[in-house]
């Protein structure tokens, strides 16, 4: 039988489980955030199904749930954000709060994340860009997974698939 529970629910309770094994209160309200709205975004591979094994990985060091990301800005439209080894979304929550900025002011602007774990879904990242106004391009690594047609090693990463995914989402905007 389904559960339904209300958004703000449901991200107090992963709040809490990841406070429970060290997370950060505010590392832990940037995750919560962005696991409720891959829900809401009907996304639930990259939701709440997710939260058991972040909870694992804080355990056993994989993740560091106290990681405070640092910024670096060596050029006025670049900015360079290390995640410490900590989970990715409060570096992408800075990211998502400086490159508008920067874009405007220089035009363009490019940020990277680095030594960070999972980042979720890409669309999750980019529309928050775009309600600033700004248009991004959200990209990852990763592992070879899947085999080009007719192959049998994989090659390819399935990180275009979440693009895919949100297409009906960017409309929104």
């Amino acid at each position: 039988m389904p559960v339904t529970i209300d958004p703000s629910e449901a991200t107090s309770l992963a709040v809490m489980a990841l406070e429970k094994v060290g997370v950060t209160p505010n590392n832990a309200k940037s995750v919560a955030n962005a696991l409720i709205q891959a829900e809401v975004d009907g996304q639930p591979g990259h939701g709440l199904s997710r939260l058991s094994a972040y909870i694992d990985q804080v355990k056993v060091g994989k993740v560091i749930g106290d990681a405070k990301p640092k910024v670096t800005t060596p050029k006025p439209a670049i900015c360079h954000i290390n995640a410490e080894l900590g989970f990715a979304f409060p570096a992408m929550d800075k990211l998502v709060t400086l490159l508008p900025a920067m874009a405007k002011a220089q035009g363009i602007a490019l940020g990277a994340v680095y030594r960070s774990h999972h980042f979720g879904q890409a669309g999750f990242h980019a529309e928050r860009i775009a309600k600033q106004g700004c248009i991004a391009l959200v990209f990852s690594n990763s592992p070879s997974a899947i085999a080009p047609w007719g192959g049998h090693r994989p090659l390819f990463g399935t990180n275009l698939s979440h693009l895919h995914a949100h297409e009906t989402t960017r409309h929104r905007l």
